[in-house]
């Protein structure tokens, strides 16, 4: 692992569930933490959905194992860099030697 090619500023956020004043449910993103990564593998693809064709920006995260990121799964949290979100695809724990792990993440299209 090359520490100093961890040189992005990356944040995890965390889905949570809030209920309001009057019981309704809502879905809620906050800020969960916050570390160095190094960013790779700037992928895009195309496809075609409903005659439209739809471009898929993939990047890697990959960041040093801690406390904080060995629970992060790709069901609850998600990816902002730069004011973009990615989404979380899939979690590598890079052989389970728990020195670094690797975020595969898709953008989020607005």
């Amino acid at each position: 692992m090359n520490i100093a090619a961890m040189n992005v500023r990356i944040r995890f956020q965390k889905n949570r569930t809030v209920t309001d004043e009057i019981g309704n449910h809502k879905s809620e993103w906050e800020d969960y933490f916050s570390c160095y990564a190094t960013v790779s593998d700037k992928t895009a693809d195309e496809t075609d959905t409903a005659g439209q064709i739809v471009a898929n920006e993939r990047m890697d995260f990959t960041v040093r194992y801690c406390k904080e990121t060995k629970v992060i799964t790709s069901k609850n949290y998600r990816i902002i860099l730069c004011g973009r979100i990615y989404n979380i695809v899939s979690v590598d724990d890079m052989a389970f030697r728990h020195r670094s792990i690797k975020f595969h993440a898709e953008l989020v299209r607005r």
